[in-house]
């Protein structure tokens, strides 16, 4: 765990820009209240990268970017599929074995999320003859209510 947080873009660029007017690495330190070891450290990466910044590539991701689109093609053959029969297609497609939680991951990053359809009332044609008829017969009800109303 790091004793301190890094220093900002604007820090690091405040230090490769006091070494550039010639300022030494003590007069840096002194003058923007940093460790010389810090200073140094930015300096040297500065001088050999020509950029301040780390790179810090992590544990490379086990789905590469062809294996995306096969699932971005798998979700999108249909969209209603469970992901586990998603995830035993797109294995079946690449060969590369994850776990579910990861293809759920990903097709979060592709924007794709699980959302459970909305129930709607079944009309069948019966259905829909017989509140006809119901509207018919109760038509009155509403003239009735507005002529007590007013």
């Amino acid at each position: 765990m790091p004793r301190s947080q890094e220093l900002t873009d604007f820090s690091k660029g405040e230090i490769v820009g006091c070494h550039r007017c010639g300022l030494s690495i003590r007069d840096i330190a002194e003058k923007l209240q940093q460790p010389k070891s810090t200073v140094m450290d930015v300096i040297k990466r500065w001088k050999n990268d020509h950029c301040t910044k780390r790179i810090r590539p992590g544990r490379p991701k086990k789905i590469q970017e062809r294996d995306r689109r096969v699932l971005k093609r798998e979700i999108r053959k249909n969209r209603c599929t469970p992901m586990g029969n998603i995830h035993r297609e797109f294995h079946m497609a690449t060969g590369c074995s994850v776990s579910t939680k990861t293809m759920r991951n990903e097709a979060h990053a592709l924007g794709y999320h699980g959302r459970a359809a909305v129930h709607k009332p079944l009309v069948t044609k019966g259905n829909r003859a017989a509140r006809l008829q119901w509207a018919k017969e109760h038509r009155e009800w509403t003239v009735e209510d507005w002529k007590r109303v007013v």
